[in-house]
């Protein structure tokens, strides 16, 4: 295949930032969201050049070509990279910062694609002589991938007002009811109006002493959450075993007191409901892990999966 040793990048994108950083080291406020770092940088000398300008940056000190070629002559890197000429010709070449921000995108991306051709390329060797355990594998490459896709995310400031649209258009969306909750309801009115609902991106956090009643609430909050919506809710339990877990809400929806059931001291009326409630149950879309060792990337991944397959309301 022809081009496959040569990877993406963008010389002239990448000198052109450099210049515009010794032009006027402030204009690194206009890419500091994009985290650049020196392995972004497909040039060797550009990248060590970035790489003192950076910690220039990181010491709170004036950049510009002296400053640079004074850090770089103390670390003994400036002839690498080929002496005062080379830098000054990277100013002289640029006049302006106006465009600072697209050549850093640029510089970006391209470090991006060679990312994922390294990463394909090694998965691809890996793989041909792979003989360990493959569901463990495919689990690496996944969050390898992953771990891609969060660093390109870019997450800088946004102006009020975009969120002030979106609050407006909320308001005048026709979707919710007069008085109607805008988040996942918890089956709790009370709970409800105090919350607004469970909403996207909230971290909610239960506390209370032992045997107080916290799995069984937060059992019953995500079957109502999960009857309401009919969006899947996803249950990792680190402490509980999912047939424990299933026998609390069978319990719970029979109304039937769980150590009665524990301790088989039911009558048959009990198992008949019992019964006809695990058919009630069986179609609620609710997914529960027990493992023990469950990492964060393991719920990452299997929530990832989730939501592309059903959607998923609840976590």
């Amino acid at each position: 295949m022809a081009g496959v040793s040569e990877l993406p990048h963008d010389l002239l994108a990448e000198k052109s930032l450099l210049g515009c950083l010794l032009v006027a080291g402030s204009s690194y406020d206009e890419i500091a969201e994009l985290q650049l770092t020196n392995e972004d940088f497909y040039h060797p000398q550009y990248a060590l050049i970035y790489e003192n300008i950076f910690d220039l940056l990181q010491s709170s000190l004036p950049i510009d070509f002296v400053t640079v070629c004074s850090r770089m002559g103390d670390r003994g890197q400036l002839e690498q990279v080929g002496g005062q000429s080379f830098i000054l010709e990277l100013i002289e070449d640029q006049a302006s910062s106006a465009n600072v921000f697209h050549y850093a995108s640029i510089v970006k991306d391209k470090a991006a694609l060679r990312n994922v051709i390294r990463m394909a390329t090694r998965v691809v060797e890996q793989g041909m002589g792979f003989n360990g355990d493959t569901k463990e594998f495919l689990s690496e490459v996944e969050a390898d991938f992953f771990k891609l896709t969060t660093q390109s995310k870019v997450q800088g400031l946004s102006k009020l007002r975009e969120y002030l649209k979106i609050n407006l258009q909320e308001l005048a969306s026709d979707e919710r009811g007069k008085g109607e909750i805008s988040g996942l309801p918890t089956g709790f009115t009370e709970l409800d109006k105090k919350l607004l609902g469970l909403q996207p991106g909230q971290l909610i956090i239960m506390a209370a002493r032992p045997a107080m009643g916290k799995t069984s609430l937060a059992m019953n909050v995500c079957m109502n959450a999960a009857k309401a919506t009919n969006l899947p809710v996803a249950i990792f339990s680190l402490e509980m075993l999912a047939p424990e877990l299933s026998m609390r809400l069978l319990s719970g929806e029979a109304k039937i007191d769980s150590k009665r059931i524990r301790s088989k001291d039911f009558l048959d009326q009990d198992l008949k409901k019992m019964s006809q409630v695990v058919g009630d149950l069986s179609n609620v879309p609710r997914y529960i892990n027990d493992t023990g060792n469950t990492t964060v990337l393991d719920i990452k991944s299997q929530c990832r999966k989730i939501k592309a397959a059903h959607g998923l309301g609840l976590v």
